[in-house]
């Protein structure tokens, strides 16, 4: 039986009010500290904003900024504007500088800008070594592949916020359209539109022989496809993308997306092991993405950053379909499965960027998503489908190191030259596993390449091994 003790109580209790008396003062004396150290920041009354060195941008960099005129704003507000504005990609760089203004205590903004070219080109060159042959690029397997993705295009300008381009080549397709309108509202709101066409005649059988490059062959999460299989188009395909940045605060947004892609027909295969006797040519697959998530970035610079942090955190949903026709040399005939797979659920990406030296930077970064997946009809190379639900998963480590070889920003020469490394882990799967001999699946990456910026686009050349193992 427990008994109350008032003595022991009572020198308990004036132990605890001599410790917060002596607490009291301290939590005090770092608040006054902390106010101190805030009031030493200084607040500049920005009367106006000029932007030099801007023939075709000025409207859409000032709406940028998100300052207005008439407001007062700290030297750290002040700083991520800028940041937000060299995120842009009509700029390449951006500084600013204060000049008095026309009474004593208010000052004009001026923001120093090196606007990118009308043409623009990219160039991504990459070679793989894979620890287990693989068919990623063609239709047969090896343990190399190598990828050469290239872009041209011209930005046009509509209206004071708007901005029009037209590429041909790139990631999504042939022929690109896009277009951008900022500052949607007057709320320094951004809305995309893109559509993107992708032609494709004759697959390549062989990497000896002859084909058309635009019959691209990717590889879907587990959560779509537990038999991580290679699906090649060998037809046309459409894709449709429109987004929505809403800004929250100096580097919060709201970012909405969604795209649609349709694609007329392609084959499907194992992408490790295949069984040679066994494949299905699918037709008429549709794929559709949504995402919602709350985005931070504070980078100094939107591709070749070298401090800040990057977050994003919200839902992702995506589906796909498309009618299955499976081939069986050791059982002749065709068999047709009307296929059906869609994941929701939670997605994160983050990235750290710290600077080493002037020219030597590191980061780190941590990816996942978390959810459930839906898979209806999906034959497998065992000869049995897959039908129900799973819980799919995937989570990723990621650590780089860069170092700026050359950097020469003059009136006439602007160049950037940049060494980056990269490893990366991976672990991705659902739950259950479908007997799936791929799934579970981890991964390693490591990476080292060469990349060029200048004031017609970036250049990127990539080694990669890439070692794969499941279950």
């Amino acid at each position: 039986m427990m008994t109350f003790d008032l003595e022991l109580f009572v020198t308990w209790r004036r132990g605890l009010s001599a410790r917060l008396g002596r607490l009291v003062p301290l939590l005090l004396l770092v608040m006054a500290g902390g106010a101190q150290a805030q009031s030493t920041d200084p607040i500049f009354l920005i009367e106006t904003i000029s932007v030099e060195q801007a023939e075709r941008s000025t409207d859409i960099i000032i709406a940028e900024s998100l300052l207005v005129p008439g407001r007062e704003y700290s030297e750290r507000q002040l700083r991520d504007a800028v940041s937000r504005i060299s995120r842009l990609p009509l700029v390449l760089d951006a500084e600013f500088s204060l000049r008095k203004g026309t009474q004593r205590g208010r000052y004009e903004l001026v923001i120093k800008v090196e606007e990118a070219r009308r043409w623009f080109f990219g160039l991504d060159v990459k070679s793989t070594l894979w620890s287990r042959p693989i068919s990623v690029s063609d239709l047969t397997t090896s343990d190399e592949t190598s990828t050469s993705t290239g872009v041209v295009g011209r930005r046009f300008r509509l209206g004071r916020y708007g901005v029009f381009f037209a590429a041909l080549g790139g990631t999504d397709g042939s022929i690109n359209f896009g277009y951008s309108r900022h500052n949607l509202l007057q709320r320094g709101v951004l809305f995309s539109a893109s559509y993107a066409f992708a032609g494709c005649s004759e697959p390549r059988t062989d990497a000896t022989e002859e084909g058309d490059d635009a019959c691209r062959t990717e590889i879907y999460g587990l959560g779509l496809d537990p038999t991580l299989s290679s699906w090649s188009s060998t037809g046309a395909s459409h894709r449709v993308r429109m987004s929505l940045g809403i800004p929250v605060r100096e580097n919060s947004s709201v970012r909405l997306a969604a795209s649609v892609r349709e694609t007329g027909h392609g084959l499907r295969r194992r992408a490790f092991e295949a069984d040679l006797s066994r494949f299905e040519r699918f037709e008429n697959r549709e794929e559709l993405d949504f995402s919602a998530a709350w985005v931070f970035d504070s980078v100094d610079d939107p591709q070749f950053p070298t401090r800040g942090r990057r977050w994003s955190a919200g839902l992702s949903l995506r589906s796909l379909q498309t009618d299955l026709y499976t081939f069986d040399l050791e059982a002749p005939g065709i068999e047709r499965f009307d296929f059906r797979a869609a994941e929701a659920g939670f997605v994160f990406d983050a990235t750290r960027y710290l600077p080493r030296s002037d020219k030597t930077s590191f980061w780190a970064g941590a990816q996942g998503f978390l959810g459930r997946s839906d898979i209806d009809n999906l034959p497998t190379q065992e000869r049995t489908t897959i039908d129900g639900n799973a819980t799919s998963w995937n989570g990723g480590l990621t650590f780089g190191h860069s170092r700026s070889l050359r950097r020469l920003h003059t009136p006439f020469k602007w160049r950037d030259w940049r060494w980056e490394n990269e490893l990366g882990l991976t672990w991705t799967g659902t739950s259950p596993d479908f007997e799936q001999s791929d799934n579970p699946l981890t991964g390693l990456r490591i990476a080292s390449g060469i990349a060029l910026r200048n004031r017609l686009g970036i250049f990127r050349f990539e080694l990669a091994y890439v070692d794969l193992e499941g279950n």
